[in-house]
């Protein structure tokens, strides 16, 4: 198979290095096999780079746009405004004049290079609908939705990545489920009772510490995103997080919940690109403006000195993790801390996640609820997620796409329960009987 990478056509987010990383690591794969187009078991790569993604790349399978292509789709990115985050959304989702645009600019690859297939970034729905209008293959690839200090992963999905997920199409209840504490224990994940150390990570030592661990009442960890992230603006119903928090806050306070409000790490004019972005810093602000003269007797505490390496700890102490579809909201679920997705989140499968109103009317069967996330967990580390070495091993790379193929033809030919055969007859690692509980 003859596979594409378009990874970044046209700058978004001010950055026109943004997915730089990806091109890097797909050409660092090519360079591993000096053959001039390498074939690995069926697959063979070619990188599609633009003047701004082949900047310090030296990529010997790379392959160019046209000026006039290139020139044309940088017109929807001159600067990060209203426009240019429309114009994405669009693009995301399959519609307007980027999406013609693109979809051209698709038709001259597949003309010009034979292509039977695209690798993209992200959520598009514009080439997810070019490759089945003209009968080709295609692959969405994304940062899972674990990081250290759990393994980090990736995802590589047929129909899209995050809300897109095929996850979402399956029955939870057919998997069995994952030991979660031998999972825990086997990483290096541990609780344990006592002050100041709950767990064998680091003690908290934000200045809510005390406030923490000396609380009375039960704790929820509102999780923010991003208001500019994809998570945001096509796999929710919210138009930001000021929204979001502004329904659900007052309902956790009334209902006598401490509430820690999260902000999410990039949002911090001085933190990495994300917080470049205006609508970030701006949309970040007045959640803390709207929680700091909303709740002045301590009922909602905005922590936002939480180190990487003490985030583990803090899901240690929290009764409840709640967001529209944070990695962080998984990422309790392995902790075995109830979760509740306010959006569309590839770990929200079937009908088993609680709501928020399930929440706040004390519905959570504990005993489901963990046999539940355990199920998930075995869809999600056994059946779906790759390591983080997809981009960097021909090898694993290869075998993703021609799986993702495999389940794609069973889905064409056999529905959801073709797919959820396919996904269980296919398990991305390999299976060990004493993993699970029953």
């Amino acid at each position: 198979m003859r596979l594409l990478s378009v990874c970044d056509l046209h700058t978004i987010r001010t950055n026109p290095w943004a997915y730089q990383f990806v091109s890097n690591e797909l050409c660092e794969t090519c360079r591993r096999y000096p053959e001039h187009l390498p074939v690995w078991e069926g697959l063979q790569l070619k990188v599609v780079l633009t003047k701004n993604s082949a900047i310090g790349t030296d990529c010997p399978y790379a392959l160019t746009l046209p000026k006039a292509a290139e020139k044309a789709l940088e017109g929807f990115a001159v600067r990060w405004d209203d426009a240019a985050i429309t114009a994405w959304c669009d693009l995301m989702l399959g519609r307007g004049p980027i999406a013609e645009l693109y979809w051209d600019v698709l038709e001259w690859l597949m003309g010009r290079y034979g292509a039977e297939g695209f690798a993209y970034w992200g959520s598009n729905h514009t080439i997810r609908s070019f490759c089945e209008a003209n009968g080709l293959r295609c692959v969405a690839l994304e940062l899972g939705p674990t990081r250290l200090p759990f393994r980090p992963s990736r995802y590589c999905d047929f129909m899209g990545v995050n809300g897109d997920s095929m996850t979402r199409l399956l029955d939870a209840s057919a998997f069995r489920p994952l030991n979660l504490r031998r999972w825990r224990l086997a990483g290096g994940i541990s609780y344990q009772a006592g002050q100041g150390q709950e767990s064998t990570f680091n003690p908290l030592t934000t200045r809510w510490a005390e406030n923490i661990y000396g609380s009375t009442k039960p704790i929820a960890l509102l999780i923010l995103q991003l208001d500019d992230d994809s998570n945001c603006l096509i796999h929710s119903n919210y138009s930001g997080m000021l929204q979001m928090v502004s329904e659900v806050v007052p309902k956790l306070v009334e209902a006598g919940w401490l509430v820690l409000v999260k902000p999410h790490p990039g949002a911090a004019p001085t933190k990495g690109p994300a917080g470049a972005r205006q609508r970030n810093i701006d949309g970040h602000a007045v959640v803390r403006q709207f929680v700091e003269e909303h709740y002045v007797n301590g009922e909602v505490l905005w922590i936002d000195d939480v180190p990487a390496d003490e985030y583990v700890s803090l899901l240690g102490k929290i009764d409840v993790a709640i967001s529209v579809n944070s990695s962080m909201g998984f990422e309790a679920m392995l902790a075995g801390k109830p979760s509740v997705s306010l959006g569309r989140a590839p770990y929200n499968i079937g009908d088993g996640m609680p709501t928020l109103d399930d929440l706040l009317n004390d519905r959570i069967d504990r005993e489901k609820y963990d046999r539940y996330a355990a199920q998930v967990a075995t869809v999600m580390l056994r059946h779906y997620l790759y390591s983080v070495n997809l981009l960097s091993s021909p090898t694993e790379l290869s075998r993703a796409v021609r799986r993702n193929a495999v389940l794609a033809d069973a889905y064409e030919a056999g529905g959801v329960s073709g797919l959820q055969k396919a996904v269980i007859a296919n398990p991305v690692v390999e299976i060990d009987e004493a993993d699970f509980l029953d």
